[in-house]
């Protein structure tokens, strides 16, 4: 039976928080109230879309936080991340978000999060349902610049498409998104917000000094506000400045200058200054981290005590903000964290890769490898990111999380990429995993120069590798597939999750070549290895039952399909095109054991084999037999002739196929021997008549034949009575006859 697994929600909220799930606007500072009337103008708008753009301190979190504070409709409020661009985080994010203002469905989690189904196809319109069953809300769309991936900018366009009416979608960013803004605003959908409307007037420069305890006259307002342009990033911090020199006010005043160097000396002068040296070390030494927690801190600053710390100096409005209610993750204003991040190489710069080099092996350590990675970068350990881009590589790939492994080469130009062997291995799985088969084939043909090579940090050899790699590109036929699996299985570590690949594959090609022992043997060792990964369980599981098949042990099989599905279920890889050989074999089982679920499981595996091309050939082809036998079974004929045309077409240009040429010849021929009569042509066989149908030739009664199914007797005589209709027959064994004419029943 399969695991026990935890609530889908709980699950997506674990994927997400690995970008340190933001679902909260900051919380509004008391006492000011800032650009009330442009509050007003969207509490009145009607536009399905607002895009608020504007770059860094000019607001725009802000004034929506303010505008969720007024509006009577309720906000979802998303802050994106740099981890938003892998469509597993973001999909789960925003479900969770939307839990905000409406119930979603726990398999709807299941259904748009745990799926590797085609985003747009598939997981959009379902997202797209979900969205348009919620009541009137605003979704916020915070830090939307930070996501690059088309992809993911998908998921909001397919948002804003599904919007119920009354409701919105804010985009608050330092850049427009790639959406059809434009389509957009000449359909009259769009409130736009820029720089014009988030500049403060004098007025409002007035005000945010007076809230903060700055008594000014007009002219003193009106200077400020000229030097800075409104800037609402420069007043506050010219606030800062003002309340340091409250003792010469005018002076701070007439000598304040909006240009950025002085906003920056400012700042500097004015706050590093106001804190103790511990904690200005503190700031600036911590400013290589895009988020912060204590422990993370205290590993870099080999210190202790950093969680009490940064809730200080967060209610100290010390630019640093928390991050959801329970502030344990904090980040610096970007502003803030920009400059602190120039201050440490002006004051510290030998020291900076060192920080880095704390802050990757904490990530590493807590199991983070987007921190790991991307701090091991930018400290210079680039032979140690390239490594742990490979360690983490496989296990992402396996679990549907692909383009998280495509944003962590992005990195890379493709020169550094085809002269790395961790990196080029790397890339070479991504693209087999996403279909780019050519892709797949240059990468290949890069790692042929590295096979000599030292290990690569988790012990994994080139050459063991890069045989796996050929065996599934499989070019050359099944006797060089099982030497390839072979040659991969030899050089894989012990505690490789490519261990099972291998001795799958190696199974696959022993069966198809005729060696039915060995087959056995490699893949019940493929149950055994230490690191087992689902897909290639599945597999093993459903390659036993077809030869349990071969050798009449239905029931054994039927066990085996049964385990094997669970395992893709309880996984979420029901739409994983390289199981469809999985899918075909359950079909061939439940269809002569009589299970109901034939058909739909037969039609999945076919659905399954459309999505799968330029790779592993000897599955697809075997997987198109499978499914044309199950479908002769179930009465379907066409799609039957489908599959074994593709399986013929396909066998005919491989190589050193084994019993696959007479596995084809024999399905076609079958197919061109048989005629279903036409009540089977117009309505198939159902399941449970199959069922009935299989005990026909056998000595037992009806009686005996529904002890032997479970059911009444009654049951199997209506049963028995609508096969023979369908078969134009009028007697038991008459039925027969016809059954094994039409290939419904084994001769």
């Amino acid at each position: 039976m399969a695991p026990d697994r935890p609530d889908a929600r709980e699950r997506a909220r674990g994927m997400a928080s690995a970008g340190h799930l933001a679902l909260e606007p900051p919380h509004l500072r008391d006492g000011f109230v800032w650009r009330g009337q442009l509050v007003e103008r969207l509490n009145a708008s009607t536009a399905r879309v607002v895009a608020c753009v504007a770059p860094a301190g000019y607001g725009k979190t802000t004034l929506l936080t303010q505008w969720a504070a007024s509006d009577a409709r309720p906000f979802a409020w998303m802050t994106m991340s740099e981890v938003d661009n892998d469509r597993g985080p973001l999909l789960a994010h925003l479900l969770l978000a939307l839990e905000q203002v409406h119930a979603v469905p726990p398999e709807a989690f299941e259904a748009i999060v745990f799926t590797e189904a085609d985003l747009v196809r598939v997981v959009l319109p379902r997202l797209g349902s979900v969205v348009a069953a919620c009541s009137p809300f605003v979704l916020v769309v915070d830090d939307v610049h930070l996501l690059r991936n088309r992809r993911a900018l998908d998921v909001f366009r397919a948002a804003v498409e599904h919007l119920p009416a009354g409701s919105c979608v804010a985009f608050g960013g330092r850049s427009e998104p790639a959406l059809p803004l434009a389509r957009w605003r000449a359909a009259r959908e769009v409130f736009d917000v820029g720089i014009d409307d988030l500049a403060m007037n004098v007025e409002e420069s007035a005000a945010l000094l007076r809230a903060a305890a700055i008594e000014v006259d007009d002219a003193e307002a009106a200077h400020l506000n000229e030097v800075t342009e409104g800037w609402p990033g420069g007043l506050y911090l010219s606030t800062l400045a003002m309340q340091a020199r409250d003792s010469d006010l005018a002076r701070g005043v007439t000598s304040f200058g909006g240009e950025d160097r002085l906003v920056a000396e400012y700042f500097l002068d004015e706050v590093l200054r106001a804190v103790p040296d511990e904690h200005a070390q503190f700031l600036v030494r911590t400013s290589i981290l895009d988020e912060l927690c204590g422990p993370l801190c205290d590993a870099v600053l080999e210190r202790s005590g950093s969680a009490a710390l940064l809730d200080q100096l967060e209610r100290s409005n010390l630019f640093v903000v928390a991050l959801g209610r329970t502030r344990e993750w904090y980040r610096y204003h970007h502003l803030f964290r920009d400059l602190l991040r120039a201050e440490l190489r002006r004051r510290e710069p030998a020291i900076e890769a060192e920080l880095h080099r704390r802050a990757s092996e904490w990530w590493e350590q807590a199991g983070g490898p987007d921190g790991a990675i991307a701090h091991a970068r930018a400290g210079g350990q680039v032979e140690r990111a390239a490594g742990l881009v490979w360690v983490n590589a496989p296990f992402y790939v396996g679990a549907g999380r692909t383009e998280t492994v495509l944003r962590w080469l992005d990195a890379y130009p493709t020169d550094e990429i085809t002269t790395r062997a961790p990196l080029a291995l790397s890339a070479a799985w991504a693209a087999f995993s996403s279909g780019a088969m050519d892709d797949l084939d240059r990468w290949v043909s890069a790692l042929r120069g590295h096979e000599g090579g030292e290990p690569l940090p988790d012990g994994t050899r080139v050459a063991g590798a890069l045989a796996l790699l050929e065996a599934i590109l499989a070019a050359q036929g099944l006797t060089r597939v099982r030497e390839d699996a072979a040659a991969a299985y030899d050089a894989q570590p012990t505690l490789s999750p490519f261990r099972s690949l291998a001795l799958l594959l190696g199974g696959v090609a022993t069966r198809l070549l005729g060696d039915t022992a060995a087959a056995r043997r490699l893949l019940e060792e493929g149950l055994r290895v230490p690191v087992l990964l689902p897909p290639s369980t599945a597999h093993c599981l459903a390659q036993l039952a077809l030869i349990a098949t071969d050798e009449g042990k239905w029931d054994e099989a039927q066990a085996l399909v049964t385990e094997a599905l669970e395992i893709v279920e309880a996984n979420h890889l029901e739409e994983r095109p390289s199981l469809c050989e999985v899918y075909a074999a359950a079909a061939l089982v439940h269809a002569r054991v009589g299970r109901p679920e034939a058909r739909d499981v037969a039609k999945h595996g076919a659905w399954l084999v459309t999505m799968l091309r330029g790779a592993v050939p000897f599955i697809v082809i075997e997987a198109c037999v499978l499914l044309a036998r199950t479908l002769i079974q179930l009465g379907d004929l066409p799609l039957a002739r489908e599959l074994a045309h593709e399986a013929a077409e396909l066998v005919e240009r491989y190589p050193d196929a084994g019993w696959l040429p007479e596995l084809v010849a024999q399905v076609n021929a079958r197919l061109d021997s048989i005629e279903l009569p036409l009540g089977v042509a117009a309505s198939p066989l159902t399941p449970a008549e199959l069922r009935v149908l299989r005990y026909l030739p056998t000595h037992l009664s009806f009686a005996e034949i529904a002890d032997e199914v479970y059911v009444s007797r009654n049951t199997v005589k209506t049963q028995a009575i609508a096969v023979y209709r369908k078969l134009g027959v009028g007697s038991r064994a008459a039925a027969v006859d016809a059954a094994r004419e039409a290939g419904l029943l084994e001769v």
